[in-house]
């Protein structure tokens, strides 16, 4: 018998929804116009400040809120305030480097475009197991040794994951730009 002590979960949607991209590219478009960007964890890439767009927030809240209440039991009401929000342009060669998003409770992202091999993102193990006694010289890949996993995107993916996951987006490859929104949720009373 095998016992699954604990589990971590990302929540996966799929939102069609043409005018959202058209004002999202928009924005994007405007604020290279700007040449003013943010250096996160983008490497050789483009990110724009924290927005201000109605449209998209409100958007990206109730996707959020759906994909959440899809997936979780609540004790009481949800209350789910957006932190913020950024597009990322990823030029040829561009990545993002593994980190978190401290000071919220989930982050996620939307696919507004995603050419084939332009770089998935990818989850990295949030304990030491695999490492500690370098297991994968022993079993086959299983929970016990997988150090990385790596999530095949597509357009209008909405992906939403606890803050606190260390993640990354492999590096693009090809002469086209994957273009994605990032965001920051907290839950409150």
């Amino acid at each position: 018998m095998k016992l699954k002590l604990f589990e971590d979960s990302i929540f996966i949607n799929h939102f069609d929804d043409q005018n959202f991209t058209d004002q999202a590219l928009e924005v994007l478009s405007n604020h290279k116009k700007l040449k003013y960007k943010i250096k996160k964890s983008n490497v050789l890439g483009f990110q724009t400040e924290n927005l201000n767009n109605e449209f998209i927030a409100k958007k990206i809240l109730d996707w959020s809120i759906q994909t959440l209440g899809d997936n979780l039991l609540f004790k009481k009401n949800i209350n789910l305030r957006l932190l913020n929000f950024w597009i990322n342009e990823n030029f040829k060669y561009s990545y993002n480097q593994v980190h978190n998003h401290c000071n919220s409770h989930f982050s996620g992202v939307f696919y507004l475009q995603v050419p084939k091999n332009s770089g998935n993102i990818f989850f990295l193990r949030p304990d030491f197991t695999s490492t500690m006694l370098d297991l994968s010289d022993w079993f086959y890949a299983s929970p016990l040794n997988i150090e990385e996993k790596e999530i095949q995107n597509y357009k209008n993916q909405f992906i939403l994951f606890p803050s606190t996951f260390m993640h990354g987006v492999k590096m693009n490859e090809t002469n086209h730009s994957r273009i994605t929104i990032s965001f920051n949720l907290a839950l409150h009373d």
